[in-house]
């Protein structure tokens, strides 16, 4: 055990997606896993050709059907940038080629914990869930393997939850980002 060691072990068992002729197995801390057909044999990371440029593709994604019938892939990362959260949104057509690509960074948020999304036909919405970082959890049950940095996650009741409303690019809406306070 290193306790200074804050690598997470690559597991690729949280999602699964068929997409673009690929069954892809997913994590919240991880590239996607291609997984070959019919064996589903482990193929390797994808990075979707270079179009995944952060380190994680999290297990939570969305396939929404566009007014003309065509069917796009939104995939997330959400990594935290000192006190800050940067979320990465990135939608994919059919094939898998990467249409859009937003990014975001929101104050204040690193443990914002942004482990889902919902989609709209013109917004994309995060809820930052209240959670802090417990330094003395962390510090003495974490560093000295009692605990793991899941359990030093804590729900904090002076926070406020919030709600983040994105605008998706070329739907009319851009510079329309939106956060709404749930006491």
């Amino acid at each position: 055990y290193n306790p200074f060691d804050l690598s997470v072990k690559q597991v690729a068992n949280t999602g699964v997606m068929y997409w673009a002729s690929r069954v892809l197995a997913l994590y919240e801390r991880d590239l996607p896993y291609h997984l070959q057909s019919p064996d589903l044999k482990t193929a390797g990371k994808t990075d979707f050709g270079g179009q995944i440029d952060e380190p994680y593709f999290a297990a939570h994604h969305r396939i929404v059907e566009e007014a003309d019938g065509s069917k796009r892939q939104i995939g997330i990362c959400s990594s935290e940038s000192g006190l800050d959260n940067k979320l990465v949104i990135w939608e994919f057509d059919e094939d898998g080629k990467q249409l859009h690509k937003v990014e975001k960074i929101i104050k204040n948020a690193a443990f914002g914990f942004f482990h889902d999304m919902a989609v709209t036909e013109t917004q994309y919405v995060f809820v930052e869930n209240p959670i802090r970082l417990d330094l003395k959890k962390f510090l003495l049950e974490y560093m000295f393997g009692k605990a793991c940095i899941a359990e030093c996650l804590m729900f904090d009741r002076s926070m406020d939850a919030k709600v983040h409303v994105i605008p998706r690019p070329g739907k009319g809406n851009e510079g329309d980002y939106k956060v709404f306070t749930c006491p």
